[in-house]
């Protein structure tokens, strides 16, 4: 076969490659796969990001200190001891039966800056509520006023409840027992305005 005919061949057969080729497109290599590490570190840190973002760090302590010292710094708490007991009635009054022992570990006082004063107090005693009901109507002062009540479980509940004349003080009592038994308890709520001259620190000693 003459060259002049192998070589139109050949050149037919590269132009009908090229073809080919130009309308098929070129075979690329598949894309390498994306590192899944990659991806989920990247989506962890945007993820904290935007957590960061709505909440940065150090709010929440932040807002729970911000919240303390919106309180009254002068609002303080305080234990009672049975030694302040009388000191309390050269204040208040009556307030003690006198064979009743305080409960210092329930009993508190809080004094607030603005000027009040607020006492509970806890005791108990071995004696019937009859005798102690009777005592503090005997030495409770003139205008004090006296509740009963008998519960369904046969525990009896007097109230004993003052008011000073200028209304800066109030007293009330409550002592509470079962009938004929030996013992009882005395619950005591006293308040009073104090003037701002008159405030001391207490809790804070």
């Amino acid at each position: 076969m003459p060259k002049i005919y192998l070589a139109g061949i050949y050149v037919i057969l590269i132009a009908v490659v090229i073809a080919t080729a130009l309308l098929t497109g070129c075979p690329q290599g598949k894309p390498a796969p994306q590192d899944q590490s990659d991806q989920t570190a990247v989506s962890e840190d945007e993820t904290q990001t935007s957590e960061d973002d709505a909440s940065p760090s150090g709010d929440t302590t932040l807002s729970a200190g911000s919240s303390e010292e919106t309180g009254n710094p002068k609002n303080n708490q305080g234990t009672v001891t049975e030694e302040e007991i009388p000191g309390i009635e050269e204040i208040f009054g009556v307030v003690a039966f006198p064979e009743a022992k305080l409960n210092e570990e329930t009993s508190m006082v809080q004094k607030f800056a603005e000027g009040t004063e607020i006492y509970r107090l806890g005791f108990n005693t071995t004696s019937p509520i009859e005798t102690v009901v009777a005592w503090y109507k005997e030495h409770m002062e003139v205008g004090t006023e006296v509740k009963q009540l008998q519960l369904p479980v046969g525990t009896q509940v007097y109230s004993f409840s003052y008011k000073s004349p200028d209304g800066k003080m109030t007293k009330n009592i409550t002592v509470q027992g079962f009938s004929a038994e030996a013992r009882c308890d005395i619950g005591v709520n006293l308040i009073r305005a104090i003037e701002p001259d008159e405030k001391t620190e207490t809790g804070n000693e």
